[in-house]
């Protein structure tokens, strides 16, 4: 494994950066987050650590899946927030 425990022989379309940096704005149906900084990240994608826009003392872990053209459906079925 490569360093941050992301495999070496990815290839380039797993490799590529999901866009998501600190200060981001993600809207759900019920609330807005606001990306604090990456966890960590994997085959799968990546784990973010986010907080409410309207209650900055709420804070949540949030799992993005990186999206394949070669995968039809989601790998990651279950959202777990801590």
């Amino acid at each position: 494994m490569a360093a941050g425990g992301r495999t070496s022989t990815m290839d380039s379309e797993e490799d590529e950066d999901l866009g998501i940096k600190e200060g981001t704005v993600i809207e759900s149906s019920h609330a807005k987050y606001t990306v604090v900084k990456m966890l960590g990240e994997g085959g799968f994608g990546a784990v973010y650590r986010v907080h409410d826009t309207n209650n900055r003392s709420l804070e949540y872990a949030m799992k993005v899946e990186r999206k394949l053209e070669t995968r039809r459906d989601s790998k990651l079925k279950m959202e777990v927030f801590l």
